[in-house]
């Protein structure tokens, strides 16, 4: 298995560094198509007290420009909240 990499999508998973969100938010991964605005994902996640999280990024990421994640009320949002705390470009 993989381990991920800060900031890079590896086997399905992603890396990311960020602080512990705030009390009653929680973090949302979001997939960016080349066209078009980003979608929701079911990735919500809490980084541990390190600030680090590794998560599996669900579904295919065939015709992805990029992963992002942003910080919305728990639950999750059905369109970004906030501005991404995390943008990684796919190549």
């Amino acid at each position: 298995e993989a381990r991920t990499r800060l900031g890079e999508v590896i086997d399905g998973q992603f890396g990311v560094r960020a602080r512990n969100s705030q009390l009653g938010f929680i973090y949302e991964v979001w997939l960016k198509p080349a066209a078009g605005p980003a979608a929701p994902t079911k990735a919500l996640f809490s980084p541990t007290s390190t600030g680090v999280a590794d998560v599996d990024v669900p579904g295919s990421l065939h015709g992805i420009a990029e992963v992002m994640v942003t910080e919305e009320p728990d639950g999750g949002s059905s369109a970004p909240t906030s501005p991404a705390v995390v943008v990684t470009p796919l190549t």
